[in-house]
């Protein structure tokens, strides 16, 4: 991606414990010129929230993570990132 690209495309948040969850989906955002970060747990994705909390333009969250649901996480997302748009999912 070409740093004109790169500065100006949107952030996602991809939150999934499945790590080919994680990696397809970085692949097919990516290939739509998205920026794509990725964590693993609830926990995770709040140290990416709390190091660039108005970053993210999108929040993928599976419903089903190791310390807690997706569905739990949002209010903390929405701490962080009341602007992102969050999807929840379940695989």
């Amino acid at each position: 991606m070409t740093p004109e690209v790169a500065s100006t495309a949107p952030r996602v948040l991809v939150v999934d414990d499945e790590q080919i969850v994680r990696s397809v989906t970085r692949l097919m955002l990516e290939r739509n010129h998205f920026l794509v970060e990725e964590a693993e747990s609830a926990a995770a994705a709040r140290a990416c929230l709390q190091q660039a909390p108005h970053a993210f333009t999108l929040i993928l969250l599976d419903y089903t993570l190791p310390d807690c649901t997706g569905l739990e996480l949002i209010p903390e997302v929405r701490q962080f990132a009341p602007n992102s748009r969050v999807i929840l999912s379940s695989g």
